[in-house]
């Protein structure tokens, strides 16, 4: 006697099964490997120039700003006691020419 019709829808019924396993497989594989490109792309979205060498400029205009440094109290420029530091004058005989630049009228007057 030939295979029942029973038999014939068995082995239909198996080899798509095996066909959907495969799918399986190999959609598992796509979701792994797309969760680990989210997770990459989320650990970029987290840094920035605070826990990273980013400059802060590429923080963008979201970024909370930096706290200010609390006031020191010192003036600004040099501080009492420091030697100052001045580049020196060239002799006149050096330049190659002389221009006075006198005022027209002086404002204190």
């Amino acid at each position: 006697m030939a295979g029942d019709w029973r038999d014939d829808e068995i082995n239909r019924l198996r080899k798509r099964e095996a066909a959907l396993e495969g799918q399986v497989e190999a959609l598992t594989a796509q979701v792994a490997k797309l969760m680990a490109r989210v997770e990459a792309l989320e650990a970029q979205l987290r840094k920035s120039s605070r826990n990273s060498s980013k400059p802060p400029s590429s923080d963008g205009p979201s970024a909370a700003a930096r706290p200010s440094r609390p006031a020191s109290g010192r003036k600004p420029g040099g501080q009492p006691g420091h030697e100052r530091s001045v580049r020196p004058l060239e002799p006149v005989g050096l330049a190659r020419s002389v221009v006075d630049c006198v005022p027209e009228r002086c404002v204190r007057r």
